[in-house]
């Protein structure tokens, strides 16, 4: 029942943005070229760092930031509580959003900042309150920002709400996840000034409070209003929380129906992308499995024996802790062992996870040693003693064979005592951390493999200089976030957003929730990693709002019920039309969704460059409109799923030209090849050449490879795979009246293999 009202609020969702982007048809009828103009992807966030300490532990962050990257927005921070930007440099941004459930600590300040922002015709989104108290000292300052959208704040306030009647209640925008109760909250009168206001929700008083009229959610192109107990349930009991409103319509409405290409980070070659990466911790730990405790296994050998080695078709990225390898805690000797075979694995990526698992990285910001050495010699951990590093630390049970290395580990081993690493006898060294670590994974490496990311450890909150240390050393870096969407969290206000900005930097989150996020190792529900499949499946349908992350620590292995969870997962991921990438390669494509760039060429044509990793771009709802591949440049092809148009683009071409035209048969005068596209595949596809009677591409991925290529002549064709100048597969097939092309070789190893498809012409015989 609950997934049921979960879709039904999807669906109502997206079904407000259809209705607001019918325009879309006729401006793609309009036919010529114009200048190229950037399309404005920036939106500038405010809040008060007196309150809310950093940008990621906004409301906005948590909740609001996650709708608009799926519209393809990026959010810009800055602090309330310090000099805010020269509203004169904000042309740039498409909307300024505020969320304060508080007023900021400068109000006059900040008030008199609002207003001269909102003079430069940028519309706020306000959710919560104004930021300053509604007072006669300031109520004419807010109502100049809410003025632009046809509503007007006053001092009164309906405290008791019963009898109260809906007038107006916008099915699309309200109720999403939420329906409003039967006794609302209290609520502020907010008048409606302006006929064409764009009022979703207002509801008139009882009698006993005269009647009177309150505009409470408002959104249109010059802003929107959504004052508290009208944004975001809270469950008073648990503090779950819920969207009444629907995000989408509320961005939508604001920021315009004009379509634009959207950086897409959860599909690759037309299928769902799905990568898999493992933390280190517990990579010495005893297995308790029967069959394992003969040889006393370490979980590390376990997990090489049970989650890698019968997947070879499923890539996994392996992240080490260097201290794991140490001999002073433990068998190093055992424990690299066990990295060499796991590294050496072929669908294995090379990961550091860190020298000595920090666990708050906020504590290294401002390094002390003599500070750390209290908190080692004293009976209080850094950020208390019941907290979740407790359950952390107990993951590193390593080995002791020696008396040095006992008295290594009560020393030096965090444990059950949350210090804020988990190995503490050398001083921390942000060099080490990062570089030396990445030396480290390196060396057990086979050769020709090396780190290519480095995944955050602890509580995954790394300071600037960190996330700067391991892009100067150029790793990719993952971590942190982690979506759930499932009966324990059942909305999508729990599905976290694609990275954080930290300072200068950006860190990337993982997309799917670890195992230790469900795990209690207290209630020992170690098999609790299952309910995953919950969050997989309501992130993909009916929209799909992320890739597929399995996600999971070397400790997994140690279990029965762990090691079914994710034997589990594997098993469906195998039967799943996936594309698999590495942990890199979607940190690559996360990176890209901020740095590429969007130039509309025309009514209908778009430039993208800049795109780092990222290679899809997504229109929604544009029904009744294809990719015009004689137009485009650098587009490998198209696929259409759940409303929207998936555009994969060539790695091989920098910038990228996309052009859209009415859907259309292909004409069969066209000769052969020329317009083919991919609809979908398993592999990355790029390199992709069309000429007449002939299409190739180059590919590479996991598994057998599938590619289906749509809008190719009936006809028959001949097929090779080489590796260099080997042939290493041919096939001779027919395409009929369906002008589908499926290749699917047998498993050719990883690649990268060149493809190539040419005309078969009939024999004479035949021909006669």
């Amino acid at each position: 029942m609950a997934n049921s009202l979960r879709i039904a609020a999807f669906c109502l969702a997206f079904r407000g943005v259809q209705l607001a982007l019918l325009v879309v048809a006729g401006l793609l009828t309009v036919q010529g070229t114009a200048a190229a103009e950037a399309v404005n992807r920036r939106i500038l966030v405010v809040y008060d760092s007196t309150f809310e300490t950093t940008s990621a532990a906004t409301l906005v962050h948590s909740k609001a930031e996650m709708p608009l990257n799926h519209l393809g927005y990026i959010l810009d921070y800055v602090d309330a509580a310090k000099p805010l930007p020269d509203p004169e440099s904000l042309s740039g941004y498409a909307a300024i959003l505020t969320w304060f459930t508080y007023d900021v600590s400068r109000p006059g300040e900040y008030m008199a900042w609002a207003r001269r922002a909102a003079g430069k015709n940028i519309p706020f989104i306000i959710f919560g309150q104004a930021g300053a108290p509604a007072t006669p000292r300031y109520l004419s300052s807010i109502n100049k920002l809410l003025g632009p959208m046809g509503i007007a704040y006053t001092t009164n306030f309906v405290e008791a709400t019963g009898g109260t009647t809906v007038l107006v209640s916008d099915a699309s925008a309200i109720g999403f996840e939420r329906p409003l109760g039967a006794i609302f909250p209290s609520y502020p009168i907010i008048r409606r000034v302006a006929a064409d206001a764009g009022v979703l929700l207002e509801v008139q008083a009882p009698e006993r409070e005269r009647q009177v009229r309150s505009a409470l959610v408002t959104a249109g192109p010059k802003g929107a209003f959504i004052p508290s107990g009208f944004n975001l349930y809270v469950d008073p009991s648990h503090g779950r929380t819920q969207w009444i409103v629907n995000p989408f319509v509320i961005f939508r409405k604001v920021l315009g129906a004009s379509p634009f290409p959207v950086p897409d980070t959860t599909t690759v070659s037309g299928r769902r992308l799905y990568f898999s990466h493992v933390d280190g911790e517990g990579w010495n730990d005893d297995v308790e499995m029967d069959r394992y405790r003969k040889s006393n296994a370490l979980a590390a050998e376990v997990m090489a024996k049970e989650f890698i080695e019968p997947y070879p078709d499923l890539p996994v990225t392996v992240g080490l802790i260097a201290s794991d390898l140490d001999p002073a805690f433990g068998d190093g000797e055992r424990a690299a062992a066990a990295a060499r075979h796991i590294l050496s694995l072929p669908q294995v990526e090379v990961a550091s996870h860190s020298a000595t698992s920090p666990l708050v990285w906020s504590f290294y910001e401002n390094y002390s040693r003599a500070e750390e050495e209290k908190l080692m010699t004293g009976t209080q951990g850094a950020g208390g003693s019941d907290n979740w590093l407790s359950t952390v630390g107990v993951a590193f049970g390593i080995v002791q064979t020696t008396s040095d290395i006992e008295r290594n580990r009560a020393l030096y081993l965090s444990g059950e005592r949350a210090l804020p690493r988990a190995y503490l006898r050398d001083p921390f060294s942000l060099e080490t951390e990062v570089m030396g670590a990445a030396k480290t994974a390196n060396g057990l490496a086979p050769e020709g493999k090396q780190a290519t990311v480095y995944t955050w450890t602890g509580d995954a909150m790394p300071f600037e200089a960190a996330v700067k240390a391991s892009r100067l050393a150029g790793l990719r870096n993952i971590n942190g976030g982690g979506s759930r969407f499932d009966a324990d969290h059942p909305s999508m206000s729990y599905v976290t957003p694609i990275g954080r900005q930290v300072g200068a930097e950006r860190q990337i989150y993982a997309v799917d929730a670890s195992d230790s996020g469900f795990v209690d190792n207290t209630k020992g529900n170690f098999g609790a990693f299952s309910a995953l499949k919950a969050t997989l499946e309501a992130t993909e349908s009916p929209v799909r709002l992320k890739g597929v992350d399995l996600y999971y620590h070397a400790f997994a292995a140690k279990t029965p019920a762990s090691l079914k969870a994710v034997r589990g997962h594997l098993d469906w991921a195998r039967g799943a039309d996936l594309a698999p990438i590495t942990a890199s390669q979607y940190a690559a494509i996360a990176d890209g969704f901020f740095s590429t760039r969007l130039e509309q060429a025309g009514p209908a044509r778009w430039r993208v460059s800049n795109r780092d990793g990222l290679q899809t771009v997504r229109f929604d709802d544009v029904a009744g409109r294809s990719v015009d591949i004689g137009s485009s440049t650098g587009v490998v092809g198209s696929t259409r799923y759940q409303g929207s148009l998936y555009v994969a683009l060539d790695a091989a071409v920098p910038e990228a030209l996309v052009s859209l035209r009415p859907t259309q048969a292909v004409d069969d005068a066209v000769a052969d090849a020329t317009l083919a596209q991919l609809d979908e595949a398993n592999w990355m596809v790029r390199d992709v050449e069309r000429e007449t009677c002939r299409l190739s591409y180059s590919a590479r991925g996991y598994g057998a490879p599938r590619f289906l290529w749509k809008d190719i002549a009936q006809g028959g064709y001949h097929i090779e795979a080489k590796l260099g100048a080997d042939v290493m597969w041919q096939a001779d097939v027919s395409v009929g009246g369906d002008e589908i092309l499926r290749i699917e070789p047998p498993g050719l190893g990883m690649g990268p293999l060149d493809f190539t498809v040419s005309c078969v012409k009939p024999s004479p015989e035949k021909a006669s």
